[in-house]
């Protein structure tokens, strides 16, 4: 569990996601407390220096600073891991065995 965290947005959501990172905080700490009895705080960044592209849709990218371990939690990545996932279901449903 890392002490500070790097989240990098789309410059256009800088002041959003930086107005929300308190809470998150409040409630990474909380959630390690109430399930690991650990009491554990993170400090959490918005990289000013490099933003998501213009043409991402949204979502935030979570880093350590020396960006080593990485979660991609932009709508882009998010639907496009759902549209993978359901694919057995969707050719299951387009082309049924038997028929």
């Amino acid at each position: 569990m890392e002490d500070k965290v790097l989240v990098r947005c789309k410059r256009e959501d800088q002041a959003t996601v930086a107005g929300i990172l308190q809470g998150a905080s409040t409630l990474y700490k909380d959630t390690i407390k109430r399930t690991t009895g650990i009491d554990k705080t993170v400090s959490l960044d918005v990289d000013k220096v490099n933003f998501l592209e213009p043409s991402m849709t949204g979502g935030v990218l979570v880093m350590t600073p020396d960006t080593l371990i990485k979660v991609d939690n932009t709508l882009d990545t998010r639907l496009q891991l759902t549209m993978s996932n359901d694919l057995p279901a969707l050719r299951s449903m387009l082309f049924p065995k038997g028929k």
